[in-house]
This record gives C-alpha cells, sequence and structure tokens, in this order.
C-alpha cells in the first residue's frame, strides 16, 4: 500500500518543533486522517499512532512523528488499556476450560480466604467488584518481575488482605489490584503457571503477529518510545483559545477529579497506602517514569507496551468474535460469555460504566435520560451516544484499545504525550467517533467499498508546512 508524508508546524510550541504525519487510509476513512492531522497542528500529539480495521481489513495506520526514531511499529507504555489485553488472556483461559466466570477464586487459590474473599468469583474480580481496590502494603516493582510473581511475592501479600466489603455488593475501581489478583489466579489455573504476560504473549499475540505484551525483556530498546507529560502551559492555551467545545476535555476533567474526590471523601475509613513503594497513586509524573523505566515488569492492569497496529489486531480478532484471518483465539461460544451479562454502575460518581462478566466495559448512552443537561454534558453524552457498542476499555492519558462487534471495527490509538487533563480520552473517542461516521456511510453506499484484493488507498506525498 502506498504511504503519504504531510509535515506540520505544531501550535502552543516554543521549540517551534515540526511534526510528520505518516501512514495510510482507505477510500472512505480520509476524514480520520484529518481529524488526526489536527491533533497534531493543534499541539495535541507529538509521537502517536492510530490504527483501524474493518471487517477485518486495516482501513486506517497512521502514525506522526518528531524524530526518525518513531514510527509506526514503535511500543508505547500504556495504561489501563492493558486491562482489556488481560480480560482476553482470562478469556483464553475459559476457552480452554481452565476457569470459568463464575468459577470461586478460592476453588484454583485455597488461600485466598477471610472475610468473604472465599465467595468471590472471577466475574467479581473481573467487574471491579472484589472489594479489594487497593491493598495495605505498597508494592516494589522488583516483585513484578516474572520469576518473582512465581515465587508468590505478590500472592502472600494478597492472601493477607481482607475485602472492604462483601464482593458483589458494589464497584470500586481497582487501578492496579485487579491486575495483580488476576496474575496470580491466572499462574495457578494455567497448567504450565504462566503469568498472563506469558500467556498473552505465547498463546495470543505471536500466533497473530500482534505486537502488544505485558513484559517484555527480551525486547530490543530501540523499539520502545518514551512517554511524555503533557505541558501545564499547553493545557491552558488550548482552554484559551478553544472556542465551541469549551473544551470538553477540560470540562471532563474538573468532574472526574471532583468525583474521584467525592469517592473518596464518602468511602469512610483511611486512605490506603500508594500502589508503588514511593510513589503516590496521583503522581503521574512518576507512574510515567516507572512505565518508561521499567518494561520488564507486569502490570497487567495498568501496564502494557504495545503498538496502535498491534492492539487493532487483537481489536479485530474480537470484533470477529474471537477469529481473525482463520487464526481461532476464542471460539464463539467464550467470546459471548466474556461479552455478557454487562451490568451498569457509576464509578467515581461521575463515569457509567457496564463491565461485563468477563471484564470489558460496554460504552452505552443509556444514562441520565430523564437529566436536565448543560450544554458541555449533552456534548458528552451525544459523544458517548455516537460511540454505543464499542467494547473494551481506555487509558490514563489518551490511550484507547476497543472494538465494535456489530460494526466489525477493531481499534487501537497510542499517544506518547500523556494528557492529564483528558481523563475520559476525548481526543481518542473522538477519532473513534469519526471512524463510526465514515463506516456507516461506507454501509449506506456513499462510497464504493471494494472487495479485499482492491487497493484502495489513499497515496500522495506533499511537503507542505502549515
Amino acid at each position: 500500500m502506498g504511504n503519504y508524508v504531510s509535515t506540520f508546524q505544531t501550535k502552543f510550541c516554543p521549540e517551534q518543533k515540526v511534526a510528520e504525519v505518516q501512514g495510510h487510509v482507505q477510500l472512505g476513512f480520509e476524514p480520520v486522517k484529518k481529524l488526526f492531522e489536527e491533533n497534531v497542528k493543534n499541539g495535541k500529539e507529538e509521537n502517536a499512532q492510530l490504527c483501524v480495521y474493518y471487517q477485518g481489513k486495516k482501513v486506517v495506520d497512521l502514525w506522526c512523528s518528531y524524530d526518525e526514531k518513531f514510527n509506526a511499529d514503535s511500543l508505547v507504555g500504556i495504561f489501563s488499556s492493558s486491562k482489556s489485553i488481560t480480560a482476553i488472556v482470562v478469556a483464553w483461559l475459559v476457552y480452554n476450560k481452565f476457569l470459568r466466570y463464575d468459577q470461586k477464586i478460592s476453588e484454583i487459590w485455597a488461600e485466598f480466604t477471610g472475610r468473604g474473599k472465599e465467595e468471590a468469583t472471577i466475574a467479581h474480580l473481573m467487574r471491579h467488584e472484589l472489594g479489594m481496590p487497593g491493598f495495605s502494603e505498597s508494592i516494589d516493582p522488583d516483585q513484578l518481575l516474572p520469576e518473582n510473581i512465581k515465587k508468590n511475592t505478590i500472592g502472600q501479600i494478597i492472601e493477607r488482605e481482607v475485602p472492604q466489603h462483601e464482593p458483589g455488593a458494589r464497584r470500586e475501581y481497582h487501578y492496579f489490584s485487579r491486575g495483580w489478583i488476576i496474575n496470580e489466579v491466572v499462574r495457578r489455573a494455567d497448567p504450565r503457571g504462566r503469568t498472563v504476560g506469558q500467556i498473552l504473549r505465547e498463546e495470543i499475540c505471536e500466533p497473530l503477529g500482534a505486537d502488544v505484551y505485558i513484559g517484555c525483556k527480551d525486547v530490543s530498546e530501540e523499539r520502545f518510545a518514551d512517554l511524555k507529560i503533557r505541558r501545564v502551559y499547553d493545557v491552558i492555551m488550548e482552554a484559551v483559545n478553544s472556542k465551541n467545545e469549551g473544551d470538553l476535555a477540560i470540562t471532563s476533567f474538573f468532574r472526574m477529579i471532583f468525583g474521584v474526590v467525592v469517592a473518596g471523601v464518602t468511602s469512610g475509613g483511611p486512605s490506603p497506602p500508594p500502589p508503588f513503594k514511593n510513589i503516590p497513586i496521583y503522581r503521574i509524573d512518576k507512574l510515567v517514569e516507572l512505565l518508561n523505566e521499567r518494561r520488564d515488569i507486569e502490570i497487567p492492569s495498568a501496564g502494557s507496551s504495545s503498538s496502535a497496529r498491534g492492539l487493532a489486531k487483537l481489536g479485530a480478532v474480537m470484533a470477529g468474535k474471537g477469529t481473525f484471518e482463520k487464526r481461532k483465539i476464542l471460539d464463539e461460544s467464550t467470546w459471548e460469555k466474556m461479552h455478557q451479562e454487562p451490568t451498569e454502575y457509576l464509578l467515581f460518581n461521575n463515569l457509567n460504566t457496564w463491565f461485563t462478566q468477563g471484564g470489558v466495559n460496554v460504552l452505552s448512552s443509556k444514562f441520565d435520560d430523564g437529566q436536565e443537561m448543560d450544554a458541555k454534558a449533552t456534548q458528552i453524552k451525544e459523544l458517548f451516544k455516537s460511540l454505543n457498542g464499542f467494547v473494551g476499555w481506555m487509558g490514563l492519558g489518551g490511550s484507547v484499545f476497543q472494538w465494535q462487534p456489530e460494526l466489525q471495527i477493531g481499534f487501537g490509538y497510542v499517544p506518547t504525550l500523556i494528557d492529564w487533563s483528558d481523563f475520559a480520552n476525548f481526543k481518542g473517542l473522538k477519532l473513534q467517533q469519526k471512524t463510526v461516521e465514515c463506516v456507516k456511510k461506507l454501509q449506506r453506499g456513499s462510497v464504493l467499498w471494494m472487495n479485499q484484493n482492491e487497493d484502495l488507498s489513499e497515496s500522495f506525498n506533499n511537503d507542505l508546512v502549515l
């Protein structure tokens, strides 16, 4: 397929950096490229990748870069988008009959007892309803090396913990703990005693040829792109210069912060220690530093190194109900179980979620139907309404890994510029929204959709600096 190159001078950048956008889009998806380019011009991107599959075909494959080291195959650290990757590993175990979603964790892990823990199921854990959103002691990153995980260093910590409430009583976001507990369940359920990262690599991503990792000791350091936190100056300038939207990201940021504070105040009891030693949970700079420096450890809830191409291909598998290009990761029955019983619950007093028993969220706009909303809240609802049916999750800083089974879309988006002001990931969601608009136009026949053997890529080259 032909590639194009566009060069842009970005706004709000005192260094006057010039960014290149490269890649290809299939006929009908040019609006997605245009929006991606606008984000670059407006200073919302530095190094970033966007990849989309539709009906099993790669229709969008774009990346922007400020240096020649970054390309479409660079690996970027992502935070909570990792949760859906881990959910696929659990589904693989269900498919191979090593686990069941209704199975009690204590059936697999005899020491998982105390104050109702023995009644908790895999589904409770996957839905963030286990009652263990944090631990009473911080984790040393070295404990998360696969060889140390297998020594039960984390398992012993979890065995000493007690839930804050009866499993299933309410939903609390298990930022890091969900992944660490899943890893202990997974290595006990797998006949070979492998960790989440090892199963992901050996059974799912290597057979697919998908660059998605959780813990990657033996990958060349040259392939990784460091994360960088967006400057306060850029966020302020964007807010000052924004017009109609006002900006949705900033609005969402303050609403989410308010919701988190309220949730913390009303939860009662002392605040738990930070998940990692010497890294408070709200020190995003320290978390970014950890992901940049420790690619060898496993953080299944918030620490994958992936390319957008790898995520989109994995999303195409899930949009195809477990199969992609004749490679089966799950059968359709297991896929259905993974997506069954999405239950509604409000997280952070602000965010409606519909987590399934398999641990993936189904986007919906069915909330607040009878409630009066201001203009910005209405815009937010309309955005989510356009994304009805997408499944998966998002990550702190902007990453999005989701799939849409009805429209057969696999979507992967990974920016290196961590936008701390965009808690709801509007930048990625708007790219999704534009993708959906293009797909629906294609389905209405406004653009001829050719067969798989025909090359519809838009190919051009321009050196215009805007």
